[in-house]
């Protein structure tokens, strides 16, 4: 018999007359996009340096990672979106920790 709960990782979106449903996506597909993520932090910061809202949409994205959990590795999606945190703190306060203080408030 069907059951009519949904899958535990899936999200119900609704658009206009219809919701759909999106799954999270795989594991192994939320831990690259960590790593970008990571990469970019730490090779290209000048992007925030250059756009500061840029920083509060990073930040809002990690703590989505870490909330969601992926599919099944909710301590390692957890770890990984507190490590993107760390780093992106760590390179705004080195890069102005005037800034640091204004997003820290």
């Amino acid at each position: 018999m069907a059951q009519d709960h949904p899958h535990p990782h899936t999200t119900q979106v609704p658009t206009h007359n219809t919701t759909t449903t999106l799954s999270a996506p795989p594991h192994n597909i939320v831990c690259r996009v960590i790593n970008v993520l990571k990469s970019w932090l730490s090779n290209y910061f000048y992007d925030f340096e250059e756009d500061e809202g840029l920083i509060e949409q990073f930040r809002l994205f990690t703590q989505h990672i870490m909330l969601s959990g992926g599919t099944g590795g909710e301590i390692v999606m957890a770890k990984a979106g507190e490590q993107l945190l760390k780093l992106l703190d760590r390179k705004v306060y080195v890069s102005s920790p005037s800034l640091a203080l204004h997003h820290l408030l």
